[in-house]
């Protein structure tokens, strides 16, 4: 159990990296499936005995790809903001200060769940004889809420909870006995601090995932708004045959 409760807070990160590597692979193929487009056209201009000239283009002011952006800012927020235009993008300075506050907060809050982890499994050995590492949740809670073993395996008789008791273990090092009363409020104490602490890592993923998204959103929808006033592109003929020119006015 305590592996257990160790990976699902990991899993966390995990879905994180798995998020980032599909966005930074998608943009790779992306990239590859372009320069594969300008070989082809190469190879077709070659075929037809012309030559072949990289079509380039002349703007005023460059217009940003608009997925382009969203992706950066999926993978890290405010790059997408950086990537349309670097002199300002306090929008994405926002983003991505937040998100290094919640990553932060949630290695943060991790670490300090494991630890209390930790020192709870080693405060319940020392104090109740027992390895509650070994066991899971409904035991925890039941080495916390009766003194001993026994106390606890005559509450079930006495209120007749056989499936509970058929199921509980039984064996020699399933018992325990609390030192103290005192030892035992500890230990309830200790238990549910780590929980407190474990049902923040949930949410602080979640705001990341909703920061994410709102910095995507934000540089998608500033890059489709950002006009390109005029460009200027040249580009092969009809059939390979001269080139040709082409003006874009936006306004």
């Amino acid at each position: 159990m305590y592996d257990d409760r160790r990976k699902r807070r990991l899993s966390y990160l995990g879905i994180g990296f798995v998020m980032v590597w599909m966005v930074l692979s998608s943009s790779s193929w992306a990239g590859a499936q372009e320069l594969e487009n300008e070989w082809v056209l190469r190879y077709e201009m070659e075929e037809a005995g012309k030559s072949y000239s990289a079509p380039f283009e002349i703007s005023e002011n460059r217009t940003p790809n608009p997925w382009g952006a969203f992706f950066r800012s999926l993978a890290v927020p405010g790059w997408g903001h950086h990537y349309i235009d670097s002199d300002h993008w306090r929008a994405g300075q926002f983003h991505l200060a937040a998100d290094v506050v919640i990553l932060a907060a949630w290695f943060g809050v991790n670490r300090q769940a494991y630890v209390v982890d930790k020192n709870m499994y080693s405060f319940g050995r020392q104090h109740s004889g027992v390895d509650l590492k070994q066991h899971d949740r409904a035991y925890e809670l039941a080495v916390g809420r009766h003194r001993s073993y026994d106390d606890y395996i005559d509450f079930l008789e006495r209120t007749r909870n056989w499936d509970v008791l058929e199921e509980f273990p039984d064996a020699v090092d399933s018992q325990w006995e609390w030192e103290s009363e005192e030892a035992r409020r500890e230990y309830i104490r200790m238990r549910d601090r780590r929980d407190d602490l474990e049902k923040q890592l949930p949410t602080l993923a979640a705001m990341l995932v909703v920061n994410r998204l709102a910095s995507a959103v934000g540089s998608f929808s500033r890059a489709r708004s950002y006009g390109q006033r005029a460009s200027l592109s040249v580009e092969p003929g009809p059939d390979f045959n001269g080139a040709q020119a082409r003006l874009t006015v936006s306004f």
